[in-house]
C-alpha cells in the first residue's frame, strides 16, 4: 500500500524515496505520516550505504520503554534460542530441531540441540527442551531466553497447546517476561543500511562469522525438509545434510548472543554519553497454584492416559478416544491462557507495530466527549489512522494493562 501511494507521487525508486523533501507534503491514505517518514529515512540510509559502498547505521532517538530500555540485566542463566521447522510436514508442520546456546560455569558458551527423528518425536524434544529451561530457571531465576523475531515464542505456545504439556512452566516464563525478542529491540534502537532486518543481514555490523555458508545451509535445509515432507525419518537422511543444518542452527544461536552483546555495548555507549537507561522492572506475578478442582482434573487426565501406547501411530480407536477425552478436560483453561498470552504480546508492542495487528487499535487521538451515558460514564470520540481491524462493537478496550472502556 505504501508503494502504491508513493507511485502516485512519482516516487518509484530507492533514490527517489531517499531524497523525498522534508517535511513530507502529503498525508497517506493508510497509516501515518510518521510511518512514511520512517520508510523515507530507511531508504536514505540504504542509499547512503549503497553510494559509499560501506556499512552505515545510526542510533535512533531514545524512547522510554523501547529499544535498549528493554534489555534486562544479563544473567549467567541466559539462553539463546533458535528453531528449525518444516512447515509442510503433515497437517501442522514439524519443529524438528530446537537449539540453544547457554553459559556454563567456566564462562564459556556451549551449544545444545534437541533433534527429532519423526513428527511423533516432536513431543519428546519439546519435553526435553522445557525440562532444560525449568532446570536453568531453578538455578537462575533471573534467566532470559533471547530469540530473534516472534517464531520461537509462538512455536513454544503452539507445541504446549498441541501436546497439553508444560503449560504452567511456559505461563511462568511469560509472566516473568523471560522471553526477549532482539528483533524488536534492534528495530527501536538503530537504523541500518539493510533491505531487511534479519539476523543474517545484521551480522556484518557486529562481526559474527558463520561456520556454514548461507547458500550451502539453504540448500541443505531445503533438501532435508523435502525428505521429511515425504514421511522419511531424520535418522535415514544424508548425514552431511543433517550436520549442515545442525551447524546452521548453532550459528543462529551464537549469532543471537553476538547481537545481544552488540545491543549491550550500544546501551553502555549511550549511558557513557550521559543518558539514563534503567533496566526494565518486571513485577513477577506468582503462577496460579493448583486448586483442588484442577488437581482432581489432572489426576483424572493422567489415569485416562496411563495405558496409552507411547506413539500415536500405535493408537487404536479406543486409545484415541481416551487420549482426546483426557485433553478435553482442560480445554477451556488452555484456550483462555492462549487469549491472555496474545493480550500480553500486544501490550508489549510499540504503537507503530500495533498498526500491523488486527486485534489492536493504534494511533488513537482524542477528539471530544460526546455525552454522558445514563450511568454518567463519558462517551468519547477518537480518530485513528486507517488500519486493518478485527474488533467488534461492545468488546472491552484495554490500555497499559488497564480496562479502559468498550
Amino acid at each position: 500500500s505504501q508503494r502504491a501511494e508513493l507511485a502516485q507521487h512519482d516516487i518509484t525508486t530507492l533514490k527517489g524515496l531517499a531524497q523525498l523533501p522534508l517535511p513530507i507534503a502529503f498525508k497517506p491514505s493508510r497509516g501515518t505520516v510518521e510511518a512514511l517518514l520512517r520508510v523515507r529515512e530507511q531508504a536514505r540510509i540504504q542509499f547512503e550505504q549503497r553510494e559509499a559502498k560501506a556499512r552505515r547505521h545510526e542510533i535512533l532517538p531514545l524512547a522510554a520503554g523501547q529499544g535498549v530500555y528493554r534489555l534486562p540485566e544479563p544473567s549467567k542463566g541466559d539462553v539463546y534460542f533458535d528453531i528449525e521447522g518444516a512447515r509442510f510436514v503433515g497437517d501442522q508442520g514439524f519443529e524438528y530441531l530446537l537449539g540453544i546456546a547457554r553459559w556454563v560455569d567456566d564462562g564459556t558458551l556451549i551449544y545444545e540441540k534437541y533433534l527429532a527423528n519423526t513428527p511423533n518425536d516432536e513431543r519428546r524434544i519439546f519435553d526435553q527442551f522445557m525440562q532444560r529451561m525449568a532446570s536453568i530457571l531453578e538455578a537462575h531465576p533471573d534467566m532470559h531466553i533471547y530469540h530473534f523475531h516472534t517464531y520461537e515464542q509462538s512455536a513454544l505456545k503452539r507445541l504446549s497447546g498441541r501436546y497439553a504439556l508444560h503449560q504452567d512452566l511456559l505461563d511462568d516464563l511469560l509472566r516473568r517476561e523471560s522471553f526477549v525478542d532482539l528483533h524488536q529491540i534492534v528495530r527501536h534502537t538503530l537504523r541500518a543500511g539493510v533491505e531487511r532486518y534479519s539476523i543474517k543481514d545484521l551480522e556484518p555490523y557486529f562481526g559474527y562469522q558463520r561456520e556454514v555458508e548461507l547458500r550451502q545451509a539453504g540448500d541443505a535445509r531445503h533438501d532435508l525438509e523435502t525428505w521429511l515432507e515425504f514421511n522419511n525419518p531424520m535418522a535415514e537422511a544424508p548425514a552431511d545434510q543433517v550436520e549442515i543444518v545442525v551447524n546452521y542452527n548453532r550459528d543462529d544461536c551464537l549469532a543471537t548472543q553476538g547481537l545481544h552483546a552488540w545491543m549491550e555495548q550500544i546501551r553502555a555507549d549511550l549511558i557513557g554519553q550521559g543518558n539514563e537507561i534503567p533496566r526494565p522492572v518486571v513485577e513477577v506475578l506468582v503462577s496460579e497454584e493448583l486448586g483442588d478442582q484442577l488437581q482432581r482434573i489432572r489426576d483424572l487426565a493422567e489415569k485416562l492416559r496411563i495405558n496409552l501406547p507411547e506413539l500415536e501411530d500405535d493408537f487404536s480407536a479406543e486409545h484415541r478416544a481416551m487420549w482426546l477425552l483426557s485433553h478435553l478436560l482442560e480445554f477451556y483453561r488452555r484456550e483462555e491462557k492462549a487469549v491472555w498470552w496474545e493480550y500480553f504480546r500486544l501490550d508489549g508492542l510499540a504503537d507503530e507495530d500495533r498498526l500491523e495487528e488486527k486485534d489492536a487499535i493504534a494511533g488513537l487521538v482524542y477528539v471530544e466527549t460526546i455525552s454522558l451515558s445514563k450511568t454518567k460514564i463519558p462517551i468519547d470520540r477518537y480518530t485513528f489512522p486507517s488500519q486493518e481491524l478485527a474488533i467488534k462493537a461492545g468488546g472491552s478496550l484495554h490500555h497499559a494493562r488497564l480496562r479502559w472502556g468498550t
